[in-house]
């Protein structure tokens, strides 16, 4: 979420604002920041999921296997 440049929600938005198919992949939020008023910040966003850090591979891969 916290990249230099553009931010997440800023990524998502623009994401979303594309249209077709760009607007339809899956979007997963990836952030140390997993308090309840964030992650509904990030659903309104429009991200489809979140990953919390620190990040394990099995709860990623079961992040995106939701979106398979």
């Amino acid at each position: 979420m916290n990249m230099p440049g553009l931010d997440g929600f800023e990524t998502a938005a623009r994401a979303r604002m594309m249209g077709g198919r760009v607007a339809s992949i899956p979007l997963i939020a990836m952030t140390a920041d997993v308090l309840e008023d964030q992650i509904a910040a990030f659903r309104r966003a429009g991200f489809d999921g979140f990953l919390a850090k620190p990040l394990l591979p099995e709860t990623m891969a079961e992040e995106i296997a939701r979106f398979l």
